[in-house]
């Protein structure tokens, strides 16, 4: 996270955001405490992924899958990766929705910024 203001009350305010961001991460204790909590600093509620998005063992081995469905995130990626557009994976799987499309989107951001920080 990067913050840039002009008054040095603002930066500071900021400092302390990404500090607590950092502590609230390393507190996490699994995969899923910290996806929680970089949802809840950084995502628009009405678009977390943990709404939409899961990982079942009984399920694709697995996999994270969508909800109610067995459709494998890691599939529709490499769809969207291979130049189809939104409206074409929403015809292929008529059980997803636009907010599934952006809650992709957002799992793999989190699992990126998770793999980064490692």
């Amino acid at each position: 996270m990067s913050c840039t203001f002009s008054t040095s009350k603002s930066t500071a305010s900021c400092d302390y955001a990404e500090r607590r961001l950092a502590a609230d991460v390393r507190a996490a204790t699994n995969l899923t405490a910290f996806f929680e909590i970089t949802a809840r600093k950084r995502y628009n509620p009405a678009v977390a992924w943990q709404d939409r998005i899961s990982a079942n063992p009984g399920v694709r081995s697995g996999k994270p899958c969508f909800n109610a469905t067995r459709i494998i995130v890691y599939d529709v990626l490499e769809y969207l990766a291979g130049g189809m557009t939104e409206d074409a994976i929403l015809s292929d799987f008529p059980d997803l929705t636009r907010n599934d499309m952006r809650a992709v989107l957002a799992f793999t951001a989190a699992r990126e910024r998770r793999l980064a920080s490692a």
